[in-house]
């Protein structure tokens, strides 16, 4: 994950939401796991997003992906 890469989240009334990565990946003590920062399109919000959830192949339980990533 690298700032610049293009999230998208599917949100609860089941509409995509895309968000950038603003951040490089840091330990998040709220978590007490990786994270970076997005910055959510729809909004206009930042928040923190788990490295290992984005990843993940488990797209069902997350509902958030790298949409597309940056060069």
């Amino acid at each position: 994950m690298k700032v610049g890469d293009l999230i998208r989240y599917w949100s609860i009334d089941g509409g995509p939401v895309l968000g950038l990565v603003t951040k490089p990946p840091f330990f998040n003590e709220s978590y007490e796991k990786d994270a970076v920062s997005v910055y959510w399109f729809d909004d206009g919000s930042y928040t923190d997003e788990v490295v290992d959830t984005i990843l993940s192949d488990d797209y069902e339980d997350s509902g958030i992906e790298v949409y597309s990533e940056s060069r």
